[in-house]
């Protein structure tokens, strides 16, 4: 009896010593897009008559821009689209 009341009170303690260590402010960074563990292409797509076609993928947005703009001085339509989940 003596030793489930000791555990109890160890327990006990660890939990509430556990939970004024964590922070009870919000984080300044969103738990949803960037910072996640998800993933983010971006993809240069290219208009191909009527439809869209990917020509390129890329992990970096800047990246993606860059080819795109190379695209479009050749005379292609071309646009960035940002795709999660990858």
């Amino acid at each position: 009896m003596f030793r489930k009341l000791l555990v109890a009170a160890l327990v006990t303690t660890g939990l509430l010593g556990g939970m004024t260590l964590t922070s009870s402010t919000a984080s300044a960074f969103p738990l949803t897009g960037h910072g996640t563990h998800e993933h983010i292409r971006f993809q240069v797509m290219v208009r191909q008559g009527r439809h869209w076609e990917v020509r390129h993928s890329f992990w970096n947005r800047e990246e993606a821009r860059r080819v795109a703009r190379e695209l479009e001085h050749r005379g292609f339509d071309a646009r960035v689209e940002e795709v999660v989940g990858w």
